[in-house]
């Protein structure tokens, strides 16, 4: 398959679902600001998707958050003060979900103050985004991961 260009891009197509097949990126928000997902508070959030680990971070966050495959709770959802997004993926056959990142919101006004944790603490950094017209956490958190994909 490999001598082919067609073939080889067929392989490519097939790795890539297959790819897809083994590997979840969840994204849960929690009511305040948290350092490490609280295990006995309930999400006021949760979206799933399953895609390619290989695609970068936030756009499998952002895929997660606008792919209407499994989300919890439908809705409505309470506006945003202080919340706490994190993002984990999991593969296939492994127990235990890998957290990717932490990310602090607090409203303040029509600014957001974002702060981000990667991979269990190995860097950090805040920003400041335009909260816009939306209001509710999961309008707020596609805001962010919106900014947060552009670099």
């Amino acid at each position: 398959m490999l001598r082919d260009d067609a073939d080889y891009l067929l392989l490519r197509k097939v790795a890539k679902a297959w790819a897809t097949e083994y590997s979840r990126t969840t994204v849960r928000l929690y009511d305040g600001q948290h350092e490490t997902e609280p295990e006995v508070v309930e999400p006021l959030y949760t979206a799933i998707t399953e895609i390619d680990p290989r695609r970068p971070l936030w756009e499998r966050a952002s895929e997660a958050l606008h792919a209407h495959g499994y989300e919890w709770p439908l809705g409505p959802f309470p506006e945003v003060g202080i919340v706490t997004m994190f993002v984990e993926q999991q593969a296939a056959g492994y127990g235990e979900p890998i957290a990717e990142a932490c990310v602090q919101i607090t409203a303040n006004g029509g600014l957001l103050r974002v702060r981000i944790i990667l991979k269990a603490g190995a860097g950090w950094q805040s920003r400041t985004v335009s909260a816009g017209k939306h209001k509710s956490v999961v309008d707020v958190a596609k805001s962010v991961i919106a900014h947060l994909r552009k670099g």
